[in-house]
């Protein structure tokens, strides 16, 4: 038909359903599909399915047989397009969809690859209904429908490109599929599909996760298979049949969920992507995947743009960050080394010998109400090298190794093909949990082999398995067909994990200190790192539950089943000191020989910087500093199974034990920290190792019965520095070159670091906080309200009218609409208002340390203040009390400060934002009858001071103290600045230690000062302002910036006396202090908008951290919007004030150190 024809017949079908008065866009539809039918001609169909639609598909999709080759979308006729133009919908079609017309069945646009191309309109119905016909204007819509079917999307020729394409039909495919699995009922395909991952794969998927591991999983297998295909005849049903052979499970699984029995509510949009795919210059691509950079791997650059664009939180949140070159290089040019060195494989991770192995088979026989396995050992030659990489990700590691053994066959490339079927591929293994790394991997290495020269006609799989390393190994059997496939890849996995003897674990495992991970298996297998009392208290083995952790418990127990090996990982660095990972770090000494650890640092968290205070960066793009660690276990009796040893293969060393070989001396250093600190170290320098044994296991950590190992030799190097000088340092080593410290570590702790041993012994000599304070139990976590919006008040009123407002609600969506309520597996709506009716929480309005000097309100209900910590808090609600709040471990970059006195109850967030909980123990215990009715009599009460501590400072000073000069006397000792200057290096990483004197006369000192500094920090104590406020204004808090000293100004009002400059007195003594930088001793302002600011505030005042805050900053922050009252004013000049009078007592306790001989304490 002539378009002006099927223009004419379509305005006058539109003319009629306008007319009648009651048409919907829906009404429109018959009589544009047929205008789009006519103008195509044969063989096109506009197929407008309402089931697509309602899971998210356009209104019509203009298809070539089963190509796809458009899309519509059509609104009522009138509706604005302009503003639908900028609706999430349509910005999502436009963004996925590359050939697009948004219609109102009048007006048409034409969006192609995103952009706006061409607008056309016909005429618009008159007052009677009627459309008149306009030459001109439908000669627009016909010349603009033309072109869209006929459209020629721009190849897509650049990898970014590409993936960025991907990605927007990835996010489209998702909500496709969420849409779908909610609306086809649990009997369907996808429900089907989801339960069969959750029970062989993943038991806490989500419909969510599911969904999105669908699309990536689509979408990659897709890429594969275009990758094997021509472009001419490419379609989502001839794809399945393109995924190259050394991938069976997924070829299988793409079948089933790409194949033609795909629901037709989610395959449009997989067509639009195969079409995709059929145009893009894969040749360009794969040409650009072959330009390997130092840096860089492409293929794994192209997933990461992919997940950028598709995903960026979820690129985050799984910790997918490519490994940089140069520590992959350093990990696998070391294990390398260290099989030719420690075992004598002359060839190293190219030693293709094979041992006798005995292993267990698993045959299993199906009957008809229940399976039975019988487990046969068996015997057989084996390759020795096996490699297994167990949180492969996209296969960076593995491919590394495929590298490194390739140069050995350098002009030798007609034997590598042959090398690759028999002594390769059997030996060569990845687990990765995710589908599209999975695929990504396969990808990488079958196109790195096959450019390396390998022909992979046979059916030899690559050895990468779609599995969970953390889950036990174990037969899935009798299941539906698709959860067989999951469970046979799962069982293939299994016999790696069970009975392969696994020589070399390496690689990077994932960083989630909320690990999902949590199956019985590995659990136990975790049991071996809380062997310590206090690692069996409830949570104190938090950080002992990271995947990290759990990865390297993994490895160890795989090598310790072989019985020799060696595991390489980089990791989180925060094993190597962290208390809570003191039984690990005994437990890897009692499992392997040497251990080698590299600490990168880069910890944005700690803010790390270079010994001569340079910049510290991360090699990866993250904030947790790393390390990588190898651990070498020789060759001995395995744990399960026993190796026999026998006749060798060629090339084969029979595997004996071997005596502990030394390190020998290394060159080239690793940082610009100093090494051989010399005596009374933890350490040894390279050129002593000939002369070091292996250290015998400690009375505190007591190997098992008839267990005679020593314990490994651990070495230990930092490297420091820009990212650059990073990479560069770690190109140009291996650990067989890097110039390593042999630690000692000592028990309990055995760190991982180096330490001043005669400091460490005499910093250890002191009594813990924990010990001290040891009636009341370990200090306790502060509060944690979980919803601060709700629980926490400017003042007593607001939090009664906030109680109030909750009670006044009807609904749970109404209450969390006035609050951000916290989850309700924390607290819940009708719990609360029915506990909360009573009215009795009025009488427990109580003030709470928010912040350092920042008391708020907050009501002592559960209720309110979710998790209160009453095990210490109830001490203090309407009783007269003080406590010390600290942390156990703290980033100390700006130097130790993370101690405070308290007299409330105190938020778990009131000394840290971000890093660590600070905990509160208090000076008095009361009776449960006391706190319970506020009987505040002292003499009902108890110091919460252990014996054995007032026995023992009793005996030094010699006379018996009071609680309140106990508390006052270790209160100074941790603000003496030499104090924290002398010890930084272990205050960072557990309790405070308090060392005690014998002179009486510094005791009587330090009382006096600890019990002034008590009153200044728990606001007891009114000081002289040092701090005016001169200008009137509106007191709003706009921004709040430091400036330094000025002359005076005039503006409107005058300047208090005493305001416009420091005190001649609190000067003087500033300059006293020897930590006072004397540059930071005149008068700055503290400005709080445009007019108004605090005068006479030094900068060191101005500077002073307690814990993670500089507080007289924080307090104002913490008020910007609001506006200061009289009151508020006249607090802030008190905290200034007493941060000053602060610092001038630290130079007095110093000075009494000095004067009584300094330290160590006498």
């Amino acid at each position: 038909m002539p378009p002006d024809a099927a223009l004419k017949a379509y305005l006058a079908a539109v003319e009629q359903a306008y007319r009648a008065g009651n048409a919907t866009e829906h009404t429109y539809r018959p009589a544009c599909k047929t205008l789009i039918e006519a103008l195509a001609g044969a063989g096109v169909t506009a197929v407008n399915e309402p089931r697509q639609i309602d899971c998210g598909a356009p209104d019509f999709i203009i298809v070539r047989g089963t190509v796809p080759l458009g899309y519509i979308e059509a609104k009522d006729v009138g509706i604005g397009l302009a503003k639908v133009e900028r609706s999430e919908q349509l910005l999502r079609y436009r963004g996925s969809l590359g050939n697009l017309v948004l219609t109102d069945y009048l007006e048409f646009r034409w969006y192609l690859d995103g952009e706006l191309r061409l607008t056309a309109s016909l005429p618009r119905p008159g007052g009677n209904g009627r459309i008149r016909w306009n030459e001109s204007a439908a000669s627009e819509v016909a010349q603009l429908l033309t072109q869209f079917l006929a459209a020629d999307l721009p190849l897509k020729s650049t990898p970014h490109d590409l993936a960025t394409r991907m990605a927007r039909l990835a996010q489209l495919i998702r909500g496709l599929i969420e849409n779908s699995f909610s609306t086809e009922g649990d009997r369907g395909e996808l429900h089907a599909q989801f339960e069969a991952f959750r029970k062989v794969l993943i038991k806490s998927l989500s419909v969510k996760q599911f969904a999105d591991m669908y699309a990536q999983t689509l979408c990659y297998g897709l890429f594969a298979a275009r990758c094997n295909a021509p472009s001419a005849g490419f379609t989502r049903q001839s794809a399945a049949a393109q995924l190259p052979k050394t991938n069976p499970f997924l070829r299988k699984l793409f079948h089933s969920i790409a194949g033609p029995d795909l629901d037709p509510r989610v395959s449009w949009a997989v067509d639009q992507l195969a079409e995709l795919l059929a145009r893009a210059d894969m040749a360009a691509i794969l040409a650009d995947f072959g330009h390997r950079t130092r840096r860089e791997d492409p293929v794994v650059h192209f997933y990461e743009t992919f997940l950028a664009a598709y995903d960026p939180k979820m690129r985050e949140a799984r910790g997918v960050y490519y490994t940089p070159e140069p520590v992959v290089g350093y990990i696998v040019r070391s294990v390398d080394a260290l099989l030719q060195r420690e075992f004598g494989l002359k060839e190293g991770l190219a030693h293709a010998g094979k041992v006798r192995w005995k292993s267990l088979k698993h045959d299993t026989t199906h009957g008809k109400r229940k399976s039975s396995t019988q487990i046969t050992e068996v015997e057989a030659w084996t390759h020795r090298v096996q490699i297994l990489d167990p949180a492969t990700g996209t296969g960076t590691f593995l491919y590394a190794v495929i590298q490194k053994i390739r140069e050995r066959f350098e002009g030798n490339a007609g034997a590598w093909p042959g090398y690759v079927a028999e002594h390769l591929l059997p030996r060569l293994f990845g687990f990765e949990l995710l589908m599209a790394p999975y695929a990504v991997a396969h990808m990488k290495l079958g196109l790195e082999l096959e450019r390396s020269g390998y022909d992979f006609s046979s059916d030899e799989r690559l050895g990468v398995f779609l599995t969970n390393s953390l889950e036990e190994a174990h037969e899935k059997t009798g299941l539906p067909l698709f959860s067989q496939w999951l469970a046979d890849e799962s069982q293939a996995a299994s016999r790696i994990k069970r009975d392969v003897p696994v020589m070399v674990v390496l690689g990077n495992p994932p960083y989630s200190g909320h690990s999902s991970n949590k199956g019985e298996w590995i659990e136990d297998l975790m049991g071996e790192y809380k062997q310590s009392a206090e690692l069996q208290k409830p949570a104190q083995a938090k950080w002992l539950s990271d995947d990290y952790v759990k990865f390297i418990r993994f490895a160890q127990w795989r090598i310790e089943q072989t019985g020799y090996g060696i595991l390489a990982f980089v990791t989180n660095h925060g094993y190597l000191d962290n208390p809570t990972f003191m039984d690990m770090r005994f437990s890897l000494m009692r499992s392997f020989d040497e251990i080698y650890v590299c600490d990168l640092h880069g910890n944005s968290k700690k803010k790390e910087h270079a010994p001569d205070g340079g910049k510290d960066e991360n090699v990866f793009d993250i904030q947790q500093g790393v390390a990588i660690g190898i651990f070498v276990r020789h060759v001995q009796d395995p744990v399960r199974p026993e190796p026999v040893q026998g006749r060798a293969e060629q090339g084969a060393a029979a595997v004996e034990p071997r005596s502990r070989r030394v390190a020998p001396a290394k060159i080239e250093p690793l940082s610009r920290r100093e090494r051989g600190r010399g005596e009374g170290t933890n350490t040894r320098t390279a050129s002593s190792l000939g002369q070091a044994e292996p250290s015998p296991a400690p009375s505190g950590h007591p190997l098992p019965a008839g267990e005679g190992k020593r314990l490994a030799r651990v070495f230990h190097a930092d490297l420091y520095g820009t990212r650059a000088v990073k990479y560069a340092a770690l190109d140009a080593q291996s650990v067989a070159v890097t110039q390593w410290t042999e630690l000692t570590p000592a028990s309990p702790s055995f760190l991982f670091v180096q330490q001043d041993a005669d400091r460490l012994a005499e910093y250890e000599h002191g009594w813990s906080l924990r010990d001290v304070f040891a009636p009341n139990g370990d200090p306790a976590p502060g509060i944690v309200t979980t919803h601060d919006e709700f629980a926490i008040s400017w003042t007593p009123e607001e939090a009664a009218r906030k109680v109030e407002r909750l009670l006044a609600t009807t609904t749970e969506s109404e209450a969390r609409g006035l609050f951000k309520l916290c989850s309700q597996d924390q607290w819940r709506y009708a719990r609360a208002k029915r506990e909360l009716a009573d009215g009795k929480w009025r009488e427990k309005v109580v003030p709470i340390l928010y912040r350092p000097f920042d008391v708020r309100w907050t009501v002592w209900d559960s209720n309110v203040a979710v998790h209160r910590r009453t095990r210490a808090f109830d001490n203090f609600v309407g009783l007269a009390n003080v406590g010390l709040a600290m942390m156990r471990q703290a980033s100390i970059d700006r130097g130790y400060s993370h101690i405070l006195a308290v007299g409330n109850v105190a938020d778990n967030r009131a000394m840290y934002s971000n890093r660590g909980i600070m905990a509160v123990s208090p000076l008095w215990l009361y009776p449960h009858e006391v706190k319970r009715h506020g009987d505040n009599g002292p003499t009902r009460r108890v110091a919460n001071l252990a014996p054995a501590f007032v026995a023992a400072l009793t005996q030094a000073t010699g006379a018996a103290s009071s609680p309140e000069d106990t508390l006052a006397y270790i209160y100074a000792v941790l603000y003496a600045p030499s104090y924290r200057t002398r010890y930084a290096d272990f205050l960072k990483r557990d309790f405070p230690r308090v060392p005690l004197t014998t002179e009486r006369k510094l005791f009587a000192a330090l009382v006096a000062a600890g019990r002034e500094l008590i009153a200044l920090h728990t606001m007891q104590t009114r000081l002289p302002r040092v701090t005016g406020f001169p200008v009137a204004g509106s007191n709003e808090v706009v921004k709040v910036r430091y400036a330094a000293s000025a002359p005076p100004s005039i503006g409107r009002g005058s300047p208090q006396r005493g305001g416009g400059m420091l005190t001649s007195d609190l000067k003087s003594h500033l300059l006293q202090s020897p930590f006072v930088p004397k540059g930071e001793v005149d008068a700055g302002r503290v400005w709080i908008n445009a007019r108004q600011y605090f005068e006479g505030v030094p900068q060191a005042v101005w500077d002073m951290h307690i814990g993670g805050y500089r507080v007289a900053e924080k307090w104002l922050k913490d008020r910007k919007g609001r506006t200061l009252s009289y009151d508020d004013l006249s607090h802030y000049q008190n905290i200034t004030a007493a941060l000053a009078r602060t610092l001038v007592l630290q130079a007095g306790i110093d000075a009494a150190i000095e004067a009584a001989g300094g330290w160590p304490l006498a």
